[in-house]
């Protein structure tokens, strides 16, 4: 097979193209700064007004907002401004967007204007507050506005709530900052490609951690920013240390960021609630590389303690929905009192993933107020549903498949009676049952090459293929690895090949399997630097050993048999 050329074709089919060429196009366009947003240039002619005045930067606590405030802080540096701070809510006690606490420490520290990213649009009554207290407000931002309209900032910059202002509308928060710095830079006459591709890395691990569809500009964004992000000079340093520690130097790939980079971020304010405002420090630091890597190994240090109790909390999750017979449930809404408010998200996305239905975490750890959040299938809109309940809430925000909120510890009843009657929801599709190629066992590692010429995320979905008599080498003593804790079954076969299934239960792992034929999501993992190509399964059939044996091995064994007796 060409897989070159398949794949070239896979490519155009998913993407909906005529041919590669306008993947050239993209980039032509990206290169040129052809992508046009509303409103970019009028902040930066405002933003260059205040150049020598007090501003801050509002930032939120996710991977997306922490490489929004690093965008902004090392691009405002690097183009001469000299009084910018910025705040980020504490997750545990202030929870997501601006609010009147921080708009009063930047009014206090002698801030004329406040610039937000990655919120901003949905948080009326803050921005109205600074507006009436004489700041001035530029939002940045890619969230859906409020039901209620726009804030009265004097600029916003926000494709998503406004429609036809942007030549694309898909960008994270950080690609939108990254474009109003490159703005800046232009306007100031500033080249300085290494600080714009340090900037670019960070917008390419937010674009992919904030799971934005990978096409038109963020398919460049990403393309381009993984390169950045492999090389010391155009790489922030300490996320080149980071990047480094997990071993992917030589080989750093989408996936790298949404399941390993991406997660190690967050973890920050998810285990401490000011943590999203110490790694923007680590983040806006130039330590020499010893320093960066102590910051890296930190950031590890932390992440291995969010998964610890990541794993308590989904424990006991599973014990709430058996005992309260959540299964049918729409949502599926769990009340885990001692949940952080920074693991509730991914308790919530895990139930998500493996019943199939919308799902909404809530913990009480403050003793008056619920904080929740909640991620969504199929055709729940969460946005909607939260906006048709907005009375019962203090605070909420977010979009369709994700959302957080809050409400008084009084209402809890009432949020749940919401939803006791819901109908009408349309569950997800089932995974496919097609093949997109069928890949001969020996060639499957060169198929797997030929992958990395692409980028694979949302959007842009990798191909299913099928591979018929996948060899299967026993180790151990058994054909194959589970792990009873999490229902990770592996099959290991010839040239560094792996199969893998992270929610399977098998009969027998010692079974003497000749081979195994896999439908399933081809790819590479990369464990400390070690490469394996790997499939994993969605679909599985098992080929039995020939245990009979030869004439000859019958005369052999009734032989033995004679001269023992």
């Amino acid at each position: 097979m060409n897989f070159e050329k398949e794949l070239n074709d896979y490519f155009v089919k998913i993407h909906n193209l005529k041919s590669c060429d306008e993947v050239n196009d993209w980039q032509h366009k990206f290169y040129n700064n052809e992508f046009k947003i509303k409103n970019l240039d009028k902040a930066a002619k405002l933003l260059i007004e205040f150049m020598h005045r007090r501003i801050c930067i509002m930032g939120d606590y996710d991977v997306d907002g922490i490489n929004s405030v690093t965008i902004l802080k090392r691009g405002f540096k690097r183009a001469g401004f000299t009084q910018v701070a910025f705040l980020i809510p504490n997750r545990d006690t202030e929870g997501f967007g601006l609010n009147k606490n921080m708009i009063d420490k930047a009014y206090a520290a002698g801030c004329e204007l406040i610039i937000t990213c990655d919120n901003g649009i949905a948080q009326i009554e803050s921005i109205n507050y600074a507006k009436s207290i004489g700041l001035t407000v530029i939002i940045t931002d890619h969230h859906e506005p409020s039901v209620d309209g726009l804030p009265d900032a004097d600029i916003i910059i926000d494709p998503k709530a406004i429609p036809n202002s942007s030549d694309y509308d898909g960008y994270c928060g950080a690609g939108i900052c990254y474009k109003l710095i490159k703005e800046l830079f232009s306007q100031l006459s500033i080249n300085d490609t290494n600080t714009e591709k340090q900037l670019l890395g960070a917008a390419a691990i937010a674009t992919i951690a904030d799971v934005m569809e990978l096409h038109s500009e963020n398919y460049i964004i990403v393309k381009e920013g993984l390169k950045a992000l492999k090389e010391y000079e155009t790489s922030i340093p300490t996320i080149y240390a980071l990047i480094s520690c997990l071993g992917f130097n030589n080989r750093l790939v989408a996936e790298d960021i949404a399941f390993k980079i991406g997660p190690c971020i967050n973890a920050q304010s998810r285990m401490n609630g000011n943590g999203a405002m110490n790694c923007v420090n680590m983040l806006i630091d130039n330590p020499d590389y010893q320093k960066a890597i102590q910051y890296a190994n930190y950031i590890l240090k932390i992440n291995d303690e969010r998964k610890k109790i990541q794993k308590e909390q989904i424990e006991i999750g599973e014990e709430y929905i058996r005992n309260h017979g959540l299964y049918g449930s729409v949502p599926m809404i769990l009340y885990l009192p001692n949940c952080p408010f920074g693991i509730i998200g991914i308790v919530a996305g895990r139930f998500t993933e493996k019943y199939q239905r919308p799902v909404i975490v809530l913990s009480d750890k403050d003793n008056n107020i619920i904080r929740g959040s909640g991620r969504a299938c199929g055709n729940f809109d969460l946005k909607k549903e939260l906006d048709q309940r907005k009375d019962i809430f203090t605070h909420y925000g977010g979009h369709k498949e994700a959302c957080g909120l809050s409400f008084k510890k009084e209402n809890f009843e009432k949020f749940i009676m919401s939803f006791i009657n819901y109908e009408g929801f349309i569950p997800p599709e089932p995974k496919e049952s097609h093949n997109d190629f069928t890949i001969d066992y020996k060639d499957f590692p060169a198929f797997c090459k030929c992958l990395d010429n692409y980028i694979w995320g949302n959007g842009s979905p990798k191909p299913i293929i099928n591979i018929e008599n996948f060899k299967v080498i026993p180790k151990y003593g058994k054909f194959a690895q589970t792990n009873p804790d999490n229902n990770i079954v592996k099959f290991y076969g010839e040239k560094d090949t792996v199969a893998i299934n992270f929610d399977m239960k098998l009969d027998s792992s010692d079974s003497n399997y000749s081979s195994i034929n896999i439908s399933g999501v081809p790819g590479c993992n990369n464990f400390n630097g070690k490469i394996n190509y790997q499939v994993e399964i969605i679909r599985l059939s098992i080929n039995k050993r020939d245990n009979t044996k030869t004439p000859l091995a019958m005369l052999l064994q009734n032989q033995a048999l004679k001269s023992n007796s």
